[in-house]
């Protein structure tokens, strides 16, 4: 049987797995205001780009209101299906494991943009009579598809979930690989530019460069920006490269890419133009070798070196 990719990396499962996940980073104002919505009994709406954590938020007030929350996904829900008894059946189901109904039911609608209006007023209904406490509307879309009466109750409590910062995509990833990070630090920043900044998006790519990069095989320990780029293309104009590799190297690594770009150079060469020491030059040297930024243009005495593409 072919050993898993993952397991190259010492993962015991693919971490980059894309099913909504209650770990979510970045939204710390937004879930304490949505709890402070639920507790208050109101309704709610949040929308956001398809991939930007919805459904992780749904799951995540799930976990958070302990067995008082009923999860509907309105994607594929049938025309004749009947709102009231799904949640009879959720609360026999409470009533069986506990011996009671819980009194204080919050209903999270994942993909309303897929519901009916009939649907909608069911719900809303089931809101008005007391029938469970809150409701969460959740999609990709504005408002604008809700009837007039729908928006007057949910009134101005609508969160936007954003895109990522680079910072949170990287401690996503951290997380994500269980202190087992193969990405270098640039390397993460371009992959989330060429996600979009979206978690779902940058989970799937992170997943696409290290099946290839295990294919691949080779010495390398580390995934590098060039791994990236031959997975996913160039990065832009607005985050070259060269950007990117300054951000995550010393002061003096960054001078001796610097120096190198416009012509290979040897490691004396390189200690007389920085004022410092052959011996240091070629620590550093080996280090930028290690991360695949610069490579050995000849092997004859005394080497010279130059940029690796």
């Amino acid at each position: 049987m072919t050993k898993s990719w993952y397991k190259n990396f010492k993962w015991k499962s693919n971490p980059f797995f894309v099913k909504s996940n209650p770990n979510l980073i970045g939204v710390e104002k937004e879930k304490e205001l949505l709890l402070d919505y639920l507790d208050s009994g109101n309704m709610c709406f949040i929308y956001g780009d398809s991939g930007i954590g919805k459904t992780s938020m749904l799951r995540w007030i799930e976990l958070k209101v302990k067995g008082t929350a009923i999860y509907l996904d309105c994607e594929g829900v049938s025309n004749d299906f009947d709102i009231n008894s799904y949640i009879k059946a959720h609360r026999s189901l409470w009533r069986g494991l506990f011996g009671s109904n819980p009194s204080n039911v919050i209903l999270l609608v994942d993909e309303s943009q897929d519901s009916s209006k009939e649907l909608k007023n069911k719900i809303k209904l089931l809101w008005e009579s007391g029938n469970i406490k809150s409701v969460v509307f959740s999609q990709t879309d504005t408002l604008d598809n809700m009837s007039k009466a729908l928006k007057n109750r949910i009134g101005s409590r609508v969160l936007r979930l954003g895109k990522m910062s680079n910072e949170n995509a990287i401690e996503m990833i951290e997380m994500r690989t269980q202190g087992k990070n193969p990405f270098e630090k640039g390397a993460m920043h371009l992959i989330s530019e060429k996600s979009g900044y979206l978690p779902r998006k940058i989970l799937e790519n992170c997943e696409r460069i290290c099946i290839e990069f295990s294919r691949r095989g080779g010495k390398k320990k580390n995934i590098d920006i060039y791994d990236v780029e031959n997975v996913l293309g160039k990065a832009k104009k607005s985050y070259s490269v060269e950007k990117i590799i300054k951000e995550e190297l010393s002061p003096m690594q960054t001078k001796i890419i610097d120096l190198l770009k416009d012509s290979g150079k040897t490691a004396n060469q390189l200690a007389d133009i920085l004022k410092t020491s052959e011996g240091s030059v070629g620590k550093q040297l080996s280090k930028l070798s290690n991360l695949g930024k610069v490579k050995v243009l000849s092997e004859k005495r005394p080497k010279i070196y130059g940029i690796s593409q």
